[in-house]
């Protein structure tokens, strides 16, 4: 008996980009990064404890299921925080960019370069 779930795995993927999963991933990586980065910058600079990276690290790592979960359960609308794929979601009239604001690419790529720099000065 062999399962199909090629399909499956389409409407999943389909849905991942339609509630910007994607995009939401991609930021919270790019500002993770950017965090750690200063986060061991400034330890360095302010002679802190070493302790200060492993708690950022262990911190982001921690949340980075919970900041995904809460980009595929939740969209912006005029009325606040409403659940996505709920009727008020299939009402909202916003657009896509205004249902999760931070997520465009052009946001995502000032963000990009703003943390390629920030690598660059501080190595």
């Amino acid at each position: 008996m062999s399962t199909n779930t090629g399909p499956r795995k389409g409407r999943i993927a389909k849905e991942l980009i339609r509630r910007n999963v994607v995009q939401a991933t991609l930021i919270y990586i790019i500002l993770g990064g950017l965090v750690a980065k200063l986060t061991k910058t400034a330890v360095i600079m302010l002679d802190l404890p070493e302790i200060i990276n492993n708690i950022v690290g262990s911190t982001l790592f921690i949340l980075f299921p919970i900041s995904i979960a809460l980009a595929w359960i939740f969209e912006n609308s005029p009325e606040g925080l409403i659940k996505a794929g709920s009727e008020a979601a299939e009402q909202n009239p916003y657009s896509a960019l205004q249902k999760k604001p931070l997520t465009s690419n052009k946001v995502i790529l000032i963000m990009l370069v703003v943390t390629i720099i920030v690598y660059l000065v501080f190595p």
